[in-house]
C-alpha cells in the first residue's frame, strides 16, 4: 500500500470532511496508514462524497470498509481517482478454534 505524505494527510482528511464525521484518526506503526472511523446512522452520502473527493488524489488508492453491526455485514470500498474499482461484501462472523 502506498504512503499519501504526511503533508498531504491533512489535505485528504478535509477534502473528505472527515472533520464533520470522525471520532479517531488512527496510524500504523510505521506512520503510514491513515484510518479513520466514523460513526453514522447512513453512510450513503459520506461514501459517496469520498468518491467523488478522491478524484482530487490521482495515483492514490483508498479504503472504506462500511461496517452494518445490526445486520452482521461489511462492505469493503477500492476507490481510485472518483471510481469505486471495487466493491465486496462479506459478514462478521466469528470462528471458533
Amino acid at each position: 500500500m502506498e504512503k499519501i505524505p504526511e503533508d498531504k494527510q491533512l489535505d485528504v482528511h478535509y477534502a473528505f470532511g472527515m472533520e464533520r464525521h470522525t471520532d479517531y484518526v488512527f496510524k500504523d506503526k510505521y506512520n503510514s496508514v491513515y484510518s479513520a472511523t466514523i460513526n453514522l446512522e447512513s453512510t450513503e452520502n459520506v461514501i459517496e462524497e469520498i468518491v467523488k473527493q478522491s478524484e482530487k488524489f490521482p495515483g492514490y488508492n483508498f479504503v472504506i470498509d462500511d461496517l452494518d453491526l445490526e445486520n452482521n455485514r461489511i462492505e469493503r470500498y477500492k476507490i481510485i481517482s472518483g471510481e469505486v474499482v471495487e466493491r465486496l461484501n462479506s459478514t462478521l462472523e466469528w470462528n471458533n478454534i
